[in-house]
């Protein structure tokens, strides 16, 4: 396996899926829409090198989970006045149920920290179906009622449906809010000493003029532009994908990228290719057409994205037959240091197409495997070692009432449980799509998976999938089976678990319809929390990272990449000032790299490596000034390096002017070995022909087997080994169309590198 790609062009990998009856969401209360688509040495050696299946797991393994026993703990719901939490109109602005057309689920989850800045957490709830935004105190008292606004009333948008953000977005020490809605606001709010200030807000029309709009996935946080302010990237039923400021809500550059389609599926942050730098990850819907509009032809289905932090496309993964509107998950299923990919599928198409959950390589988009599903997975992953094995473990609902656990590593399936009120699952027009938390909320050590199923909170073992508990809400009506996550959360020394619901009940014989917010707690003190609410933790970046570097090793990599970039330790400066940048996560290792190997320095060292290790003699001024500019100006290593060896004074100096010993010298330099006789006497030929010496030198430094032979080099240089027969393959056409630099810099951000360093 390749050890790190660095910023390569997109590629896109396929991915069959097996095709699949329209499910009828019995749990929801809205319309299908809108529309997918509706409108839519080592220097030295280092210079001369240089110039020089997929498993799909079957659904009938799964084992039923076993029935429920007493837990040591209780869960008890915390109450007010005598019923749940809160209770209160879905609309409280009045108007209509703001569902878009689309939805009439809660899909906003919870948000539990102290955003006043007193050292007590607060909870913080979107409206779901409603354009407000929620701030409670811990005994249910409404602290804050924030109104986004951008509500229309014709299209019923503008609910806020996404989960609140929880993220200090002014650097003042306290945790701030940000909020999105289907109308398209994305705001910042600071909730510091117990008053409200709009630190920025903004609301995007769609990409495609005349399209759908609106955000329902939660915004995920991150570092895009490196400035040391968090940052936000959101993706828009006005297919545009979104990265802005998190200090002043501006677009960051090279961003938003058109995904030519509706995005329902909440982004992930992470670094996916362990170079120390976050990437952008996210589901699409492409429904097809046959004008060419869209990037998957007429043929439907979805696709996940994933960008590098300056906008530009890593790679794409498409699911032929089905969109994708669950949410990525990023973590590192396969052991190699890069957060990995597993996501759902969507609802749009017929069934049985997208009743699958997939793990992708987050370096490639290769499929890691496949595991077949009872029914589509619109619902979001969610992943944690829950069996203390040091591997990942992924947990999901799909449609029919089925919670699922699968292993992280292979797909094999784990366990199952049947989350409907009855008992009885396997209906696909069921359309649960909850998300699923994963917590000790009892203090045993072992970690729980908690859910909402259709009126009962249901808390397993997550080990064996026994349930532990079910609960209802204690509301005094009925509870809608929602789409989002139960939020866990330590108050008080106790676990606290927190669920908005929507619950209607008959008031005067009139139906009212209202927010309610179940919390219970266990009377323990909160474990581990790996998944603990929608996208992981408050800042919704979707992602378990892998535990990073220390400033000791960083400085011990930056040191090691100037010896082996440069042939020179960096000076004091540069030393604390690309570790600093590193440990900021304002840098990537890639990026240190590259930066080096673009320098004035670097270049000037690779020409007066030329000049040494083809010519035997120091660079005249004059010569190195015009091939600095000219390398400087986009002349191509592999060009400069051909320029060299077919340069009159190199082929007097080494072969006396005579082509045989001239090709012979290219053998034993660019490849390596001696040259065969049918291929130097071809080679012969074709000068004897009139071919020039540059372009068959090129021709030798461009070969399958001389580019072979600097992959090795590079390996071997940088990591200390011989590459394998993978990392050969991997990257052969990727160096002769960009380059061994690129190579070399992505072998230097590489875990491997980065522990070579260390020693």
């Amino acid at each position: 396996m390749p050890l790190g790609h660095p910023r390569t062009p997109a590629v896109t990998v396929d991915g069959a899926v097996p095709p699949a009856e329209t499910p009828v969401d019995r749990t929801a209360t809205g319309p299908r829409g809108p529309r997918p688509g509706a409108g839519r040495s080592r220097a030295r050696r280092l210079v001369a090198l240089v110039a020089a299946a997929t498993a799909l797991a079957p659904l009938a393994a799964l084992p039923e989970a076993p029935e429920a026993h007493a837990a040591s703990a209780q869960l008890t719901p915390v109450t007010t006045n005598g019923g749940p939490f809160s209770v209160q109109p879905l609309t409280p602005f009045g108007g209509p149920v703001l569902d878009s057309g689309a939805t009439g689920e809660i899909w906003s989850s919870a948000a539990v920290g102290d955003v006043s800045g007193d050292g007590v957490p607060e909870i913080v709830v979107g409206g779901g179906l409603s354009s407000a935004l929620k701030v409670y105190s811990l005994d249910g008292g409404l602290r804050h009622l924030v109104d986004l606004g951008g509500v229309d009333v014709g299209a019923r948008s503008g609910g806020v449906q996404p989960s609140p953000v929880l993220v200090d977005l002014d650097l003042d020490g306290v945790l701030d809010v940000a909020a999105a809605s289907t109308a398209n606001v994305v705001a910042g709010y600071r909730f510091r000493g117990g008053s409200v200030t709009t630190l920025w807000r903004r609301q995007d029309p769609p990409i495609v003029p005349s399209g759908p709009n609106g955000i329902l996935g939660t915004p995920a946080t991150g570092y895009v532009d490196a400035d040391g302010y968090p940052d936000l990237v959101t993706g828009s039923w006005g297919q545009g994908l979104t990265a802005m400021s998190g200090g002043n809500g501006g677009n960051i550059a090279g961003w938003p990228k058109w995904l030519w389609d509706t995005i329902w599926s909440s982004p992930a942050v992470g670094d996916v290719d362990g170079d120390g730098a976050d990437e952008v990850v996210v589901g699409g819907d492409c429904a097809g057409n046959d004008i060419g509009t869209q990037p998957c032809g007429n043929v439907g289905g979805g696709y996940v994205w994933v960008f590098n932090r300056d906008g530009s496309e890593k790679w794409r993964w498409f699911l032929q037959g089905q969109v994708v509107w669950s949410s990525p998950a990023l973590a590192d299923l396969n052991g190699d240091g890069g957060l990995d990919v597993v996501v759902g599928t969507g609802g749009y198409f017929d069934d049985p197409a997208g009743r699958v959950l997939t793990a992708l390589d987050g370096r490639t988009g290769r499929v890691l495997w496949q595991a077949g599903m009872p029914a589509r997975v619109v619902g979001s992953p969610s992943v944690a070692d829950v069996t203390g094995d040091g591997r990942a473990d992924v947990f999901v609902v799909s449609y029919g009432g089925w919670l699922l656990s699968v292993d992280g590593a292979t797909g094999a399936p784990r366990w199952r449980a049947c989350l409907t009120d009855g008992g009885t699952c396997g209906d696909p027009g069921i359309g649960t799509k909850s998300g699923v938390a994963l917590a000790d909320v009892d203090g045993d050590g072992a970690i729980e998976a908690i859910t909402q199923g259709e009126q009962q909170l249901r808390v397993y073992d997550a080990h064996s999938g026994r349930l532990e508990w079910s609960r209802g809400s204690g509301y005094a009506g009925t509870v809608l089976a929602p789409a989002n996550t139960p939020t866990v959360a330590q108050v008080d020394g106790q676990t606290w678990i927190v669920q908005p619901l929507r619950g209607y009940r008959d008031v005067n014989g009139q139906r009212q319809h209202e927010l309610v917010v179940g919390v219970w707690r266990t009377g323990a003190a909160l474990g581990a929390a790996p998944w603990r609410t929608a996208r992981g933790n408050m800042a919704r970046t979707g992602a378990v990272p892998v535990p990073g570097p220390s400033s000791a090793q960083l400085r011990q990599f930056v040191d090691q990449v100037y010896r082996d970039f440069l042939g020179r330790p960096p000076s004091a400066g540069d030393l604390s000032g690309w570790t600093d940048r590193l440990v900021r996560r304002q840098a990537s290792r890639y990026e240190v790299a590259t930066s080096l190997s673009r320098s004035d320095e670097w270049v000037r060292h690779v020409i007066t490596e030329f000049y040494r290790d083809t010519l035997g003699r120091e660079p005249d001024a004059a010569g190195l000034a015009g091939w600095v500019r000219a390398a400087q100006g986009g002349m191509p290593v592999a060009q400069v390096a051909a320029a060299f060896y077919a340069s009159p004074e190199y082929y007097a100096r080494t072969a006396g002017n005579d082509p045989g010993r001239w090709v012979s010298d290219l053998y034993t330099k660019l490849l390596g070995r001696g040259a065969d006789a049918s291929g130097r006497a071809g080679w012969v030929g074709a000068m004897a022909a009139g071919m020039p010496r540059d372009q068959l030198a090129l021709g030798f430094y461009q070969s399958d087997e001389s580019v072979q032979v600097r992959v090795d080099g590079l390996y071997r240089e940088l990591l200390g080994r011989p590459a394998d027969a993978g990392g050969v393959g991997s990257w052969r056409q990727f160096v002769r169309d960009h380059g061994d630099l690129v190579l070399a810099s992505a072998l230097a951000a590489s875990a491997e590198y980065l522990t070579r360093a260390r020693s």
